[in-house]
């Protein structure tokens, strides 16, 4: 798309992924097992959320949960119910690179 005669830049995330690519390839991750996988898994979930995509994260991982979980282990609702819950009164709480930062953010 143009805007006065300049192209406007595609958004890209922190990592300089398209952001459908990023998403795609921890789903992707998700699906995989491994050492490998979990390493992906938590590259692209940091990139998802250090790039303001929290709530796409979090919509991904009930998604994931529902479709390949599903009823049969109910206690991982109430895990992911308690865990969101609590990251998101810490992204209340701080502003993104504070929240990051922040000890409270890793344990």
């Amino acid at each position: 798309m143009e805007i006065l005669g300049q192209k406007e830049e595609e958004p890209v995330t922190r990592c300089k992924y398209k952001p459908g690519d990023s998403l795609k390839a921890y789903e992707s991750a998700l699906l995989e097992s491994g050492a490998v996988a979990t390493g992906k898994a938590l590259h692209f979930s940091a990139d998802i959320l250090c790039s303001g995509g929290y709530d796409v994260w979090v919509r991904s991982l009930w998604e994931f949960a529902i479709d390949h979980v599903g009823v049969s282990s109910p206690r991982l609702f109430v895990y992911l119910k308690k865990r969101v819950f609590e990251l998101d009164e810490l992204f209340k709480k701080y502003p993104d690179e504070a929240l990051y930062n922040s000890e409270e953010f890793h344990t």
